[in-house]
């Protein structure tokens, strides 16, 4: 029996041909993923997420340095506050406001 895995994406942004990923199933045996492999790629892939945010926070605040009355860059932050609010609360199983709660306390 022959398997096809449909919908990899490669890291290039390309979906590769169907058959370059058919496997046997003796071979399938050595590399499906696992669910260890999958978490470990998915933390890579969140810290570079994470990096690029910074990156981007940093880049907006650089913006509003050299115009500071501009109050869209600020909004653009907030957009990204309230996302990530929302990220957290989820990954932490709490409500948003819980978050905000935590948020507001003095580190």
């Amino acid at each position: 029996m022959t398997r096809r895995f449909h919908g990899f994406m490669s890291s290039t942004g390309e979906t590769p041909d169907t058959e370059t990923t058919t496997m046997t199933d003796e071979s399938a045996k050595d590399t499906q993923p696992t669910p260890l492999g999958v978490m470990n790629l998915q933390k890579a892939e969140i810290a570079r997420l994470i990096d690029v945010l910074q990156m981007e926070v940093d880049r907006l605040a650089t913006r509003l340095e050299a115009d500071p009355d501009n109050w869209a860059l600020t909004g653009n932050v907030s957009i990204i506050r309230h996302d990530l609010i929302g990220v957290v609360a989820f990954a932490s199983n709490l409500d948003r406001k819980d978050v905000v709660r935590f948020l507001s306390e003095e580190a």
